[in-house]
């Protein structure tokens, strides 16, 4: 793969835009950066576009409550590294360009809106609230009904007394999650469940050296307070790789490297790529380690 194989695709509602980009980078200018993290705030993408004929200018100015998906990679590797839904599509002349620049946010309609007015009696187990939660909440089953039968086949806790639950879907998730050691969050508006520390168990990321994708050395730090994701005293491992849509946070993946060979689980990914920039197709991670 090299810096003249690029490729991308933005969809918006049903607005389409892709390019293969080549030598001469004649393909319409695209920049963006999408940044993601195990939090359950939504993810965030922010888009620019140079130039964009004036019909499609107006066409997405029009749109409202519209999902957004970016695709990016390279050619033969393109991969989802946003999907969400549209916050706004603004076109202005900034010199002697006109810049569009859109914005999105994962699943963040849904978590403002669902709401829940539920009571679980006693003895019903932990799993089935959480799946309740998870179906009102509204965005893609994710890896909801793998991680829950898991968890339901090896004897899930059940409820001491009845629980009823009411109000914002978005905080009863995060409560009743919290008290179960579990995390959860939005990737390309589906759920995303896991236990505390860990990595989802459904997806795999990529392996990373400096034969394969890893640019530069990668940085290790130990944690001296406790932060999200990050225990006082565990290992904070960062570094940058070449732009792909395998890695993204709560995904395992693998680093070979000099300052660090181990695997990761991911944190945080900030996808940044400028069409006209030979430095910028890349991912900035960040990872923990786990056996």
């Amino acid at each position: 793969m090299t810096a003249f194989q690029r490729a991308y695709r933005l969809t918006v509602g049903t607005i389409e835009i892709d390019a293969l980009l080549g030598v001469g980078l004649s393909a319409l200018h695209i920049a963006f950066a999408v940044e993601r993290d195990v939090k359950r705030n939504p993810n965030g993408c922010e888009i620019a576009i140079w130039n964009l004929s004036r019909s499609s200018q107006q066409a997405l100015a029009q749109l409202a409550n519209v999902p957004v998906r970016l695709e990016a990679g390279y050619v033969g590797d393109v991969g989802v590294i946003f999907q969400g839904d549209l916050r706004s599509a603004r076109s202005r002349r900034e010199g002697t360009n006109v810049v569009t620049r859109v914005s999105g946010g994962d699943g963040e309609v849904k978590i403002r809106t669902a709401r829940i007015n539920r009571t679980f009696a006693a003895g019903t187990p932990i799993g089935t609230v959480i799946g309740d939660l998870g179906k009102a909440l509204g965005v893609g089953e994710g890896n909801l009904r793998q991680f829950l039968g898991a968890r339901l086949a090896n004897g899930s806790r059940s409820l001491s007394r009845s629980l009823t639950l009411r109000g914002s879907v978005f905080d009863e998730l995060e409560h009743v999650t919290r008290s179960c050691g579990l995390e959860w969050s939005i990737q390309d508006s589906a759920l995303q469940l896991r236990a505390a520390g860990a990595p989802v168990g459904d997806r795999q990321g990529p392996l990373l050296r400096p034969d394969a994708g890893l640019i530069g050395e990668v940085e290790v730090e130990t944690v001296a307070k406790a932060e999200p994701g990050f225990p006082a005293g565990s290992a904070k491992v960062s570094g940058v790789s070449l732009l792909r849509g395998d890695l993204i946070p709560g995904v395992p993946f693998r680093v070979e490297s000099q300052a660090f060979t181990g695997n990761l689980v991911a944190t945080s990914t900030v996808h940044n790529g400028d069409s006209h920039s030979t430095d910028s197709w890349i991912i900035e991670w960040t990872g923990r380690p786990y056996k």
